[in-house]
């Protein structure tokens, strides 16, 4: 059944054999999710985790999703499953920001921070590039 036959059959009349033929089709945007967004491994949570996350967020956007609207599932979808995992990462850890943590970001401001305070305008690109390895 294609993916617009199988959307009609739902929306007409749900069950939970048509929505897990729905997240079968879609599992694969759980796990591009996953991949684009930057998920450290801590000591409670892994990857089985974030996919169980992620399917979660897949099965609200399922329910939630209305196709009158014109949009594409795809990117209903993908914006859902990452606030799902974002809403569980919050519920474990204590601060948000030490289970995403890209190095770029954490670097950058410490590395302002300092230039501006130990030396004058004329310097501090340099200063700054240096210690941002640029």
């Amino acid at each position: 059944m294609s993916n617009a036959a199988l959307w009609a059959s739902y929306k007409e009349k749900p069950s939970p054999e048509l929505k897990k033929q729905i997240v079968l089709n879609y599992v694969n945007l759980v796990h591009y999710v996953i991949h684009r967004t930057n998920l450290i491994q801590s000591a409670l949570l892994d990857r089985r985790d974030y996919f169980q996350f992620g399917i979660e967020g897949l099965s609200e956007a399922i329910d939630r999703f209305d196709p009158d609207y014109g949009t594409k599932f795809e990117t209903y979808a993908i914006q859902r499953i990452r606030g799902k995992i974002y809403d569980e990462l919050r519920k474990y850890n204590d601060k948000f920001e030490h289970v995403l943590e890209p190095e770029a970001t954490t670097m950058f401001p410490t590395s302002t921070l300092s230039v501006n305070q130990s030396i004058g305008e004329d310097d501090r690109r340099k200063t700054l590039s240096k210690d941002c390895w640029i």
